[in-house]
């Protein structure tokens, strides 16, 4: 099962991008969790990496996940909080998903990882 993210909708207008996001979620409720995993997972490796520009450190100061996908502008380090967002969005419990942050200092890498259920 997928969710398919054509180039036309990255690269078109803000209004295409949150339509294809909002039938995303819309999809997710009718395949099964592995199923819509897999789809959250390719949906956002699609999207255009920018630069860092999000601080780790102050979520207060992240853009909402409606401007991440109006602007078509996406941080490595905000794809896992797409990610979450989009499940919450769908309906998941926020209880079930956290998310980690990893600093490795020896290869000057930052990321954030989605674990759901532990």
């Amino acid at each position: 099962m997928s969710f398919e993210i054509e180039r036309y909708v990255i690269f078109g207008s803000p209004e295409a991008r949150l339509n294809n996001w909002k039938e995303l979620r819309k999809a997710l409720s009718t395949v099964e969790e592995a199923d819509a995993l897999t789809m959250v997972a390719e949906y956002w490796s699609k999207v255009p990496i920018s630069n860092f520009s999000y601080n780790p450190e102050n979520p207060e100061e992240w853009s909402t996940p409606w401007e991440m996908v109006h602007k078509g502008l996406w941080c490595p380090l905000m794809l896992a909080v797409a990610m979450e967002m989009t499940l919450r969005l769908a309906g998941w419990s926020p209880d079930r998903m956290k998310l980690i942050y990893f600093r490795d200092y020896d290869i000057s890498e930052e990321v954030f990882v989605l674990k759901i259920d532990d």
